[in-house]
């Protein structure tokens, strides 16, 4: 059986593929019976699950391949640097304003950069780290949670709060919410899901909690916490990575749940009270009316 001509990142060109005996119909007939993804025009992926993220990669990396001069910025950039991002659009590919691009995949951003703020990483020309987290903080369209969860990211990777700072003297539009959010930063945030928990606990005036410190017993290591108010009041977010990362050691989601309800019952018998927070409780806003009852409940507010 014939195999497309995939390229070393898994992108299949048209033009390649027909250059070794396809034709655009049969790439067309694998789009239609689910072989093939087209990614953009004449571009094509295998039709595999993939996170959003990697599929823009891809596009991103077709996008190089026929305009060679690109820089990319904003939310494309930050793919790049694997920085986390709120509810992105990726449905455009951020480059830094070119004459030249006119293609409508693409999204033209104007950006003042500077030499060392384009850098090159895996081969792709991209704004620096601290740029690209600036540039998503004022353009999140998360407003504070978007740009808190960016720059709790770039933190984390080790980007200097420093350079960002100064980068937002400058002004420009979404400056005055990228600057408090980055005022409040913190680069023990674990995910998007536990920055923007804290956003709407920021936003609602609770008090700030203590990220991921961790509980001892006399049998030793009980847990980490996502967060933690005086260690007597822990909120934990229940995302679905925390038991797939379980799952690596062969544990059934029996074992998992198991293995979560004795580390629970730990926590309990050292007096800690704990609040459980799902995706649907930061869609709808419930994270402070879940937990300021309880700080209210244990005098820590």
């Amino acid at each position: 059986m014939r195999t497309f001509p995939f390229d070393e990142y898994g992108v299949l060109y048209r033009d390649r593929a027909v250059g070794v005996g396809w034709t655009s119909t049969q790439l067309a007939r694998a789009v239609h019976a689910g072989d093939l993804l087209r990614i953009d025009t004449g571009t094509y992926a295998e039709a595999v699950p993939r996170p959003p993220a990697d599929l823009h990669l891809l596009r991103v990396r077709a996008a190089l391949e026929r305009d060679p001069g690109l820089t990319f910025t904003h939310q494309s950039a930050a793919v790049i640097h694997r920085l986390p991002l709120l509810t992105p659009d990726l449905s455009l590919i951020d480059v830094v304003s070119a004459r030249r691009a006119r293609r409508r995949s693409l999204r033209l951003r104007a950006v003042p950069l500077v030499p060392e703020e384009a850098i090159v990483v895996d081969g792709l020309s991209v704004t620096s780290l601290e740029r690209t987290a600036v540039s998503v903080a004022c353009t999140s369209p998360m407003g504070f949670a978007g740009a808190l969860t960016v720059f709790d990211g770039a933190l984390s990777q080790g980007a200097s709060r420093q350079s960002m700072t100064r980068m937002l003297d400058a002004p420009m539009h979404g400056v005055a919410v990228a600057r408090r959010a980055l005022a409040l930063a913190d680069a023990d945030s674990a995910n998007p899901a536990e920055s923007w928990s804290r956003a709407q606990m920021i936003e609602g005036g609770l008090p700030h909690p203590r990220l991921q410190h961790e509980f001892y017993d006399a049998n030793g290591f009980v847990a980490r916490s996502d967060f933690d108010w005086d260690g007597v009041l822990v909120a934990e977010f229940d995302g679905y990575g925390k038991y797939e990362d379980y799952n690596i050691y062969g544990q059934t989601p029996i074992d998992v749940l198991k293995r979560e309800k004795r580390r629970q019952a730990r926590l309990e018998d050292l007096g800690v009270d704990i609040v459980r927070l799902e995706w649907l409780h930061l869609e709808r806003r419930l994270v402070v009316p879940r937990i300021k009852p309880r700080l209210l409940r244990l005098g820590l507010i």
